[in-house]
């Protein structure tokens, strides 16, 4: 089957922003089927790699977050329920960047960051929003989330 649509952001937002606290899903059956879920939809459209798309801010926080939770780092109350109102954040929720993201001490490796102040940071940012689209580099973070979650439920 070949995909040519590409995945809005509100959409996939009017299909699971909440949908695991209104389906009181915690439990780890009905959690893998509700990731399961989340990964059809995802792979039911085409993506594009977007330059403008940074993983800082607000998704790099709620990304080390879930992975702290996950590698036993972090404990919250009903560790699935907290992961998956996480994931819903992250996939459904527009990013948003700080003055701080500028810190390069903060992010080591990012190669992003090289040279970058918080206006062209947070220019990027507002384009990628502007598009309204998932990208490429993000669906792949949502993926492996989504896998990382699924080995520590299993």
């Amino acid at each position: 089957m070949l995909f040519n649509k590409k995945l809005k952001r509100k959409d996939i937002a009017k299909k699971f922003y909440g949908y695991h606290s209104k389906n009181n899903i915690n439990n780890k059956n009905a959690a893998i089927n509700y990731l399961n879920d989340i990964i059809n939809y995802l792979n039911n459209y085409t993506y594009e790699s977007n330059n403008d798309f940074l993983m800082l801010g607000r998704k790099k926080f709620v990304y080390d977050e879930v992975m702290d939770i996950l590698n036993g780092n972090k404990k919250v109350n009903d560790s699935i329920y907290f992961v998956l109102g996480s994931l819903e954040e992250f996939i459904c929720n527009n990013n948003q960047v700080y003055a701080s993201d500028v810190d390069k001490s903060k992010w080591k490796n990012e190669k992003i960051m090289d040279g970058k102040n918080y206006a062209e940071i947070r220019d990027k940012n507002d384009n990628y929003i502007k598009n309204g689209y998932i990208c490429l580099e993000e669906k792949n973070i949502i993926i492996d989330m989504i896998n990382k979650i699924k080995s520590k439920i299993v």
